[in-house]
């Protein structure tokens, strides 16, 4: 757990904690269920298409923008390789936290 926070030394020339405290925090709850895991990513990938509905929505006021943008990202073939496998996690988080980050760039621009 601790070496998630470390720059890694090894094999590896990657530096992802959040991707080990996925990791780490779904196996000590599931073990290797693999289903779990797998919804896991679903979860991810569904809170990822709400929260850029979200964002749709809060630049164009439009409700049906918003959710043809949010199920547009849902049915897009570009995470059909993502989704489905636990090790795809890696892009589903990134994509969760770079929608994040927009929206609350967005919110500074509109809100100061």
């Amino acid at each position: 757990m601790k070496e998630a926070f470390t720059f890694p030394r090894g094999v590896t020339p990657y530096w992802r904690p959040l991707v080990d405290l996925y990791f780490f925090g779904m196996y000590r709850t599931v073990g290797l269920n693999a289903t779990a895991f797998h919804i896991g990513t679903l979860v991810l990938h569904t809170a990822s298409a709400a929260l850029l509905g979200l964002l749709a929505f809060r630049i164009t006021r439009s409700r049906i923008t918003a959710t043809l943008a949010a199920a547009m990202f849902v049915i897009s073939p570009t995470y059909s390789t993502m989704v489905p496998w636990a090790s795809g996690v890696t892009a589903t988080l990134s994509g969760f936290f770079s929608i994040i980050t927009v929206y609350l760039f967005v919110q500074w621009l509109q809100d100061g």
